[in-house]
């Protein structure tokens, strides 16, 4: 059975794209040949306390609906970067 995957992204701005953060996302998982159980986004600053998507994807891991976690952030470019070099977030 393929391992299950949460993705997370989040931009800052309406001006950003959600949609290419989740198809780099959706692209690895595929090359790892992970199930994507949960696609989780928000659109604010990272500066805040609480963020409904990271919420829902920390959610999915505790309950143990996911093996695996990818998330990403417009703030950090270089994780895409790494993501095609292999790293990913994984939960135990």
């Amino acid at each position: 059975m393929a391992p299950r995957a949460a993705l997370y992204a989040r931009v800052s701005t309406g001006h950003q794209d959600l949609g290419l953060q989740l198809d780099e996302l959706r692209l690895v998982a595929g090359q790892r040949g992970w199930t994507i159980a949960g696609e989780h986004v928000d659109q604010m600053s990272g500066a805040r306390d609480r963020r409904p998507g990271l919420d829902g994807l920390l959610d999915q891991v505790r309950r143990g609906k996911v093996e695996r976690s990818l998330p990403i952030s417009a703030l950090r470019p270089a994780f895409i970067a790494t993501l095609k070099e292999g790293w990913a977030w994984t939960t135990p």
